[in-house]
Formats: C-alpha cells, structure tokens, sequence
C-alpha cells in the first residue's frame, strides 16, 4: 500500500513485509497470533501515533494556530 512505510514504523507501530515476501508474511502473523502481548503493544502505539499525527483534534490545533497568526 503506498505510504504505509509512512504509517508503520516496524516493530513500534506494526510490522512491514516486502512485497511478494510470504514467508516473512506468514511469520509476522504467526508472530501477532502467538505473541498477544506484542500485538498488544503494537496496536496501542499504532492507536497513539495516529492519534497525535492525524487526529482531528491535531488538525483543529493547527488551523487554530494558522488563524490566529493570520489575525495578527
């Protein structure tokens, strides 16, 4: 998908699998499946950097800063 190496930084917010790799694939979900503390935590940072970098409230912030600059 284009730009996910954006979105997930592998090992904090997810896990990358070259294209075509399907043994790295399958190791990853085998990975998510056996190890839930792991998914855990990688959902949780995924949810939280999300949250901070793409949020509405962020985007509000930053239109809110833009506005009050033009007003000044």
């Amino acid at each position: 998908i284009t730009g996910i190496d954006q979105l997930i930084q592998t090992n904090e917010t997810g896990l990358l699998t070259a294209l075509g790799d399907k043994e790295i694939l399958q190791q990853h979900w085998e990975d998510l499946l056996t190890q839930p503390e792991l998914a855990k935590k990688l959902a949780n940072n995924a949810r939280t950097y999300v949250n901070k970098h793409y949020s509405a409230n962020r985007m509000a912030a930053e239109y809110y800063q833009l506005f009050k600059q033009l007003l000044n």
